[in-house]
């Protein structure tokens, strides 16, 4: 006779079943489900996620079946926190930008919909125009809305466009602001915003307390680290103008893929809340909280990822990647990483198996504890 040890965790993008398995036997218990309200205006049910570990002095009788009884608790797709850093350099005041960015952030933080989102602001240049440390330092603190709502309104009010662009030290900033942030808040989604209507110009050629020159290089660098950091951090990007292949390889450095365009000639306004929104949608979707189990501790080294689609085909095992710039090494793109090596809180998947998964609205997203995790092609397992 030996003791059975298992954990396992199971996520269902329509509704949250309970799952459970061992090397040997096999357990279940009743499905149990919750849904969690759908976004402002996305349509969307995300899926919960439960845990369930069977008691740890259940055992497995070598002459017949195993019995265990589990236990679990819920959580849910984490929540999203912005850290929203503005461009408000002379270039801002063609076609009217910026008055058309201040009116729609406004209207989104008063905005019921977005209501339980949390949102800081920052912007650039400032008068300290190439330290990093000030614009590190939040006009508006992150909090969530509606709380801070009156705040960001009166601050977007006192702010008016000068000055130049210092790109490089503005992200070193946010990034600085939201690393913290997300170090002491591991139940939320931290991320950078970045609004802007071009790229780094001369200013800053040498940061002052920073140390990378303000260039598309720098912007690339720091965008990549804080995506591939501890914990990682990811920067959206909304692009307010024409420039399109340096703000696209800003945000794919960032991991997310591609930078949101608005359409400067007409609805500027209505066009800049929709990009807020859909930074919102891209942040959560993918994301999981894990639960802490009810006794003992999680073996990070013993988990996998598979997910089944709605349509009939064969569930597809995701393999883990370390982090969001190694989601080439999977196989398809079906990769998955954690937010945090050395502290996990939360299973991420990689691009393309997010949109896989979001494309199958009934599809169920399986993680199990208990097992060897299964890494891509030269990525160890984590320990």
């Amino acid at each position: 006779m030996r003791t059975l040890r298992w954990v396992g965790i199971v996520a269902s993008l329509g509704a949250a079943t309970l799952a459970a398995c061992s090397g040997d036997t096999a357990g279940n218990d009743d499905p149990v489900s919750r849904k969690k309200d759908a976004g402002p205006g996305d349509g969307e049910v995300n899926g919960d996620v439960q845990i369930s570990r069977p008691d740890e002095d259940a055992a497995v009788n070598a002459d017949g079946p195993s019995s265990c009884a589990a236990t679990s608790s819920k959580a849910s797709v984490s929540d999203i926190d912005m850290y929203v850093m503005l461009d408000r350099s002379t270039s801002m005041t063609t076609q009217n930008r910026w008055a058309a960015v201040v009116n729609a952030v406004t209207n989104v933080v008063y905005d019921k919909r977005f209501w339980g989102m949390g949102m800081g602001v920052q912007y650039f240049p400032l008068q300290a125009l190439c330290r990093v440390s000030a614009y590190a330092a939040p006009d508006v603190a992150i909090g969530t809305l509606p709380a801070p709502a009156p705040a960001i309104a009166s601050s977007l009010g006192n702010n008016e466009p000068f000055g130049e662009s210092p790109m490089v030290p503005a992200l070193l900033g946010a990034v600085e602001y939201a690393t913290q942030w997300q170090k002491d808040h591991p139940q939320r989604t931290t991320v950078i915003v970045l609004a802007s209507d071009g790229l780094p110009d001369n200013t800053c050629q040498t940061v002052a307390d920073g140390g990378v020159v303000n260039d598309l290089a720098g912007m690339i660098k720091i965008a990549q680290e804080a995506a591939n950091g501890s914990p990682p951090v990811r920067t959206f990007v909304i692009g307010v103008g024409d420039e399109l292949t340096g703000l696209n390889q800003i945000a794919a450095a960032g991991g997310t893929q591609a930078a949101v365009f608005v359409d400067t000639q007409a609805g500027v306004e209505a066009q800049f809340m929709d990009a807020l929104n859909n930074v919102r949608k891209k942040a959560i979707s993918c994301d999981y909280v894990i639960p802490p189990p009810t006794t003992g501790k999680i073996d990070y080294g013993k988990v996998n990822v598979q997910f089944t689609p709605n349509n009939g085909q064969a569930a597809e095992s995701l393999v883990y990647v370390k982090s969001v710039q190694n989601c080439a090494l999977a196989p398809n793109g079906g990769g998955w990483y954690y937010d945090d090596e050395a502290n996990a809180t939360r299973v991420l998947l990689c691009p393309d198996a997010c949109t896989r998964a979001k494309a199958s609205d009934k599809g169920q997203l399986d993680v199990a504890f208990g097992c060897a995790t299964q890494a891509a092609p030269t990525i160890p397992p984590p320990k």
